[in-house]
């Protein structure tokens, strides 16, 4: 198991009068700073970064309750706003890149939206500098990419090519920085934007017992299957039964892999995530469309 990071920037595109930046201009592995003036597009790839001071807004770029909760679990301030990708594949066969493709591609699409959208514009202005969270799990059997269940049937499916098997989980988790600079570095009337992010995944084996027919008729019954990778929750009261054991990071195969978060985020971003105690309940989400 080789948990990873993507660390090489394949392309970026900037609108409103910043040439394009090609694929050349970055060394893999290297920290970069972008200055964007009002609209960045970052259309794939991954960026490393020293780590940054602070951040003053958070944003969870999905709509899943299971990573809301994890979020909060470990006291975490954020608001949600939900990425509108199609979570297309692109011809992408390997899952490591898969993963952190589509967790980038939500991050960095709620970014463009949060400064472009009327409305938000004053918002991201208030916060000078906003980190955005982005994530995508896929489940993998034999080589295959295995998505959300169409339907039933398709979920009785997915679950009998699991039963008595391992299959791996894959989690990408992107972060996005954007930080607005002063005004007075570009004039009257402009604001600019660094843009910086990291981007990572985290594996996890998974070992089904054998699943009887009426097991897995029980499961998709109850609707559960219906909204998840390889039609089952590990945090499910019955998809829990179906797990024989598993090797790696649990809250990975529920959706956001804490562990490595806690750890990537003492080098990107100081102070966001810590232990300590608190007093009283400081947990803390507010939702946004």
């Amino acid at each position: 198991m080789n948990p990873g990071r993507i660390s090489s920037h394949q392309r970026l595109g900037i609108t409103a009068g910043i040439s394009y930046i090609p694929s050349s201009s970055f060394l893999p592995g290297k920290p970069h700073l972008i200055r964007i003036y009002y609209r960045p597009i970052l259309l794939s790839g991954c960026i490393e970064l020293t780590p940054v001071s602070t951040v003053t807004r958070i944003i969870l770029a999905s709509q899943s309750p299971r990573r809301r909760q994890l979020l909060l679990q470990i006291n975490l301030r954020f608001e949600v706003i939900p990425a509108h990708t199609d979570e297309d594949h692109n011809g992408i066969t390997d899952p490591e890149t898969l993963v952190c493709e589509l967790a980038h591609e939500k991050a960095t699409e709620v970014v463009q939206r949060v400064i472009d959208e009327k409305g938000r514009i004053e918002s991201a202005v208030r916060h000078t500098s906003t980190l955005v969270i982005g994530a995508d799990t896929i489940v993998v059997l034999d080589g295959k990419i295995l998505g959300k269940p169409v339907d039933e049937t398709d979920a009785r499916r997915l679950l009998k090519q699991l039963s008595g098997r391992t299959h791996s989980v894959y989690t990408g988790v992107s972060l996005v920085i954007f930080e607005q600079e002063s005004r007075n570095s570009t004039g009257p009337g402009i604001s600019p934007y660094t843009l910086k992010s990291r981007t990572f995944f985290e594996r996890t084996d998974v070992t089904f017992s054998e699943l009887s027919d009426a097991e897995i008729a029980g499961y998709v019954a109850g609707g559960s299957p219906m909204d998840k990778a390889g039609a089952y929750g590990i945090q499910d009261d019955l998809g829990a039964l179906f797990v024989e054991r598993i090797e790696g990071d649990y809250y990975n195969v529920v959706g956001f892999p804490l562990n490595r978060f806690y750890r990537e985020m003492k080098t990107f971003v100081e102070g966001v995530v810590s232990v300590r105690h608190e007093t009283g309940d400081r947990r803390h989400e507010t939702s946004s469309c």
